[in-house]
């Protein structure tokens, strides 16, 4: 597995559904995506829910 490691999200869009449409592009190419600062991963299945979880929550 690959991985995509950013400092800030933001970096890679502005608003949450664009990050999410991204990482999701990403996991179809088998690449995980983490950010440094915000904390977001998703390599593992617990990073995978927290990450949807937050971006649920920004919405």
């Amino acid at each position: 597995m690959e991985l995509l490691t950013l400092l800030l999200s933001e970096s890679a869009a502005r608003k949450m559904v664009d990050l999410m449409n991204i990482v999701e592009l990403l996991n179809r190419k088998n690449i995980a995506f983490r950010s440094y600062t915000e904390k977001y991963e998703t390599e593992t299945p617990t990073g995978k829910l927290q990450f949807q979880m937050m971006a649920a929550i920004a919405e």
